[in-house]
């Protein structure tokens, strides 16, 4: 008898998981629900997940696996209690370490030489069940917010491929539990408060600009802005590190070729490469031009 799946997510490895789904002769899908998903259609939402008219839904549709992949919506007890906590979710970064949200983005800003994505059963605390697959990669030095995600979500459907293929084939999934006294969860309230602090290492500003990079879209989270002293704010989009200076945090050193530089807390220059105000560009000579009359930072 075929076996039951109801995909909750959207996106690339929800995408994937349907086809791998579709395509093996022990799967049905039983519904693809995503943030898209037509309410009056199916009579249904991602929200209704965690309530009990999630799992009515789950227990008519007699779903034996719920499949949760790019979804930020939090799937209920209910619902997982009604699978029998058949229930799988992709977690775009290392567990127990990176647990929560926008996670990709605290591990450039942590200046992490690793990262990775994990598949693990869900259970009645976010992120915090058995692991039945992980996959890990070095995470360049250039990455951006944007390119990482997007690696995140290549490298997490390809894994998820795999576990559901394991599921269709019959054969258990490996499981082990996470040491969660290593466990850490970043929250969005977290990502969306922060702000540029030039008292801070020219290094760690670096990279604090690269994970807020989602260019050409905006970022899901926070942004880096730099407050000049007649109360414009102009986004930074992208910085390198430059040479040593002896001007205070915060203050405008000069401007070059390169950019604008800034003097960073441990007196090293933050070179503004590419910036916006406006809603326009800024690099090159309009950077320039535009940052010439000022002298210092708010």
């Amino acid at each position: 008898m075929p076996i039951r799946f109801l995909v909750l997510g959207e996106g690339w490895p929800a995408k994937r998981a349907v086809r791998t789904i579709q395509a093996h002769t022990n799967g049905r899908l039983v519904a693809w629900i995503s943030p898209d998903t037509d309410k009056h259609e199916l009579e249904i939402e991602l929200s209704d997940f965690n309530s009990a008219r999630g799992a009515e839904y789950v227990r008519k549709q007699q779903v034996d696996w719920v499949v949760s992949a790019n979804n930020i919506q939090i799937v209920g007890e209910d619902v997982l209690r009604e699978v029998g906590y058949k229930a799988i979710n992709l977690h775009p970064a290392p567990l127990p370490e990176y647990a929560g949200l926008h996670c990709h983005q605290w591990a450039i800003r942590n200046g992490d030489k690793f990262f990775g994505v994990t598949i693990h059963v869900m259970g009645g605390c976010i992120d915090s069940g058995d692991i039945v697959a992980e996959h890990k990669f070095v995470l360049s030095g250039e990455e951006t917010g944007l390119s990482l995600f997007i690696k995140c979500m290549g490298e997490g459907a390809s894994l998820l491929e795999v576990v559901l293929n394991t599921i269709l084939s019959g054969r258990d999934l490996g499981r082990r539990q996470q040491d969660l006294s290593k466990r850490r969860v970043y929250r969005h309230s977290d990502a969306i408060a922060s702000e540029l602090n030039w008292q801070e290492p020219a290094e760690r500003l670096i990279r604090f600009i690269r994970a807020c990079n989602y260019e050409p879209f905006a970022s899901p989270t926070y942004s880096a802005r730099l407050k000049l002293i007649n109360g414009d704010v102009v986004t930074i989009i992208s910085a390198i590190i430059g040479g040593f200076t002896a001007e205070e945090p915060g203050s405008f050193v000069k401007v070059s070729e390169s950019g604008i530089h800034v003097a960073a807390g441990d007196r090293r220059e933050v070179v503004v490469t590419k910036a916006k105000h406006a809603g326009i560009d800024l690099y090159g000579h309009a950077l320039a031009a535009f940052f010439g009359s000022y002298g210092r930072a708010a």
